[in-house]
């Protein structure tokens, strides 16, 4: 199964922990790191949570990768979508299915 046809919306804790990249959650970081490869439809709601809990810092790298990734990203478009929900199980799963 692969995804990178198809728009996915990524749950607001695979942004927070792909951007801290933390140890625990190496796959987050790597699937921030393959956007490019994805339609990734980013809510407004999703923004305004990571708004409220990234710093001014982290903010400033998903601003970057959403300039990055602006022709693959989507802000507040509401299509029917694949929630990828649990971060431990389908992000490790999606990253390996390159």
């Amino acid at each position: 199964m692969t995804i990178r046809d198809k728009p996915v919306v990524l749950d607001t804790n695979i942004w927070i922990f792909g951007l801290r990249r933390h140890p625990d959650l190496p796959a987050c970081a790597q699937l921030l790191e393959r956007l490019g490869q994805l339609q990734v439809i980013l809510r407004r709601q999703l923004l305004q949570e990571l708004r409220a809990n990234l710093s001014e810092s982290e903010l400033k790298i998903l601003f970057h990768l959403l300039k990055q990734f602006s022709e693959k990203i989507v802000i507040g478009r509401r299509p029917r979508l694949r929630l990828f929900t649990n971060t431990k199980v389908s992000v490790v799963n999606l990253v390996m299915q390159q």
